[in-house]
């Protein structure tokens, strides 16, 4: 599962058209709705450390907090 989301994540920003949204501009702003609180319980059942490589590989560990 956490494969595919990665595959999936990726391939929406490939095809956006406007590359400065991200999926951690979508995250970060709170555009995700019910998906964001769908991934946040799929994060919080598994290891920290595969959590961390999942946010890395989707950019999430790289975002700028403001």
């Amino acid at each position: 599962m956490l494969e595919f989301s990665e595959q999936s994540v990726k391939a929406a920003e490939a095809n956006e058209k406007d590359k400065s949204k991200t999926f951690s501009y979508f995250w970060t702003n709170n555009l995700l709705g019910d998906i964001k609180v769908e991934y946040e319980r799929m994060l919080k059942n598994i290891p920290e450390e595969r959590a961390m490589k999942w946010k890395d590989a989707v950019g999430l560990n790289n975002r700028v907090v403001e």
